[in-house]
């Protein structure tokens, strides 16, 4: 039997119970949990729940952003960003000490790495090409 993911099932929750209300939605959710149970799968629930959110905002339009900095965006860094990926909600801040400067933003499966570092690494790569 071939094995789902739990963006998969995510999905696939999503799709079977975004027009859903009230005595339906209850035995849809019913039913995904037996088929999680029936599949084996009950341990990636927390892994589904997560990857739900992040497909439903994806559906409605919505991007949360994950940047990674040296230290905390200005309030002029989060607008400029806003504007940059129309539709953002949200910004998850990451503090990482070892960045020397620039950012690294992660937008769904995309990560847009604008560090110090890896521009350094494409600046050498290109001299020794």
């Amino acid at each position: 039997m071939k094995r789902h993911t739990a963006k998969q099932y995510a999905a696939a929750l999503y799709e079977a119970t975004k027009d859903v209300k009230g005595e339906a939605l209850d035995a849809a959710l019913k039913a995904f949990a037996g088929i999680l149970k029936r599949e084996r799968a009950l341990r990636l629930f927390d892994l589904v729940l997560r990857e739900y959110e992040l497909y439903a905002k994806k559906q409605l339009g919505e991007v949360t952003l994950s940047v990674t900095t040296k230290v905390p965006l200005s309030s002029g860094n989060k607008k400029m960003l806003m504007e940059i990926f129309s539709g953002t909600t949200e910004i998850k801040e990451v503090a990482d000490p070892t960045i020397l400067g620039g950012m690294k933003v992660r937008a769904g499966d995309v990560v847009y790495d604008g560090t110090v570092r890896t521009q350094l690494l494409k600046l050498r790569n290109r001299l020794l090409a």
